[in-house]
C-alpha cells in the first residue's frame, strides 16, 4: 500500500479499515484476517503495541473460527512478541 511505504501510517490504517468493512460485508474471512493483521502491523510501527495486540487478538479469533491453523500459529507468534514488548 502506497501510504504505508510513504510512512503515512494513519492514512494507511484508514484504508485498511475501509477494506476490512468491505471484506466483512462480502464474507471474505481470509482477506478480513489479512486486513486486521496489516492494521496491527501499522500500530507496531507506531509503537502502539496495546492497539496492535487488540487487532492481532481479533485476527486470531477469526482464524480460529475459520480453522485456519497456519494463520493461527503465525498470529500467536506475533502476539507473543507484542506481549514481550509490553512487558519490557
Amino acid at each position: 500500500m502506497m501510504y504505508r511505504h510513504l510512512k503515512e501510517y494513519e492514512k494507511a490504517i484508514k484504508c485498511y479499515q475501509q477494506s476490512l468493512v468491505i471484506c466483512k460485508r462480502l464474507g471474505n474471512r481470509m482477506s478480513e484476517i489479512q486486513n486486521i493483521e496489516h492494521i496491527g502491523e501499522l500500530f507496531i510501527e507506531l509503537k502502539q503495541h496495546s492497539k496492535a495486540l487488540k487487532y492481532y487478538q481479533q485476527a486470531l479469533a477469526v482464524a480460529k473460527e475459520q480453522g485456519y491453523q497456519n494463520n493461527e500459529d503465525k498470529i500467536i507468534e506475533i502476539i507473543n512478541e507484542i506481549n514481550s514488548c509490553l512487558s519490557d
